[in-house]
């Protein structure tokens, strides 16, 4: 007999898998249309795209961070 809740166990892995990977999706194209309206130069290489796309909650602490930094810094 198939056990059901071992297949709705590994439905719920994969989806909340995607879901992960495409919030590092939508972070790496938020970043790209940031650049290409403040016109800077400083894009992502590959890696630093791939680290963005696994390991996205590291990425956007660092660029709150950042962010937040410079902003205090001008005040």
């Amino acid at each position: 007999m198939i056990e059901w809740t071992h297949i709705t166990k590994m439905e719920f892995t994969m989806s909340s898998l995607i879901y992960y990977l495409v919030i590092g999706l939508v972070l790496n194209w938020a970043y790209d249309m940031l650049t290409d309206w403040s016109e800077a130069e400083n894009r992502f290489t590959m890696i630093e795209r791939l680290f963005v796309l696994f390991l996205w909650p590291i990425a956007l602490a660092l660029f709150i961070y950042h962010y937040l930094k410079q902003f205090s810094n001008n005040e």
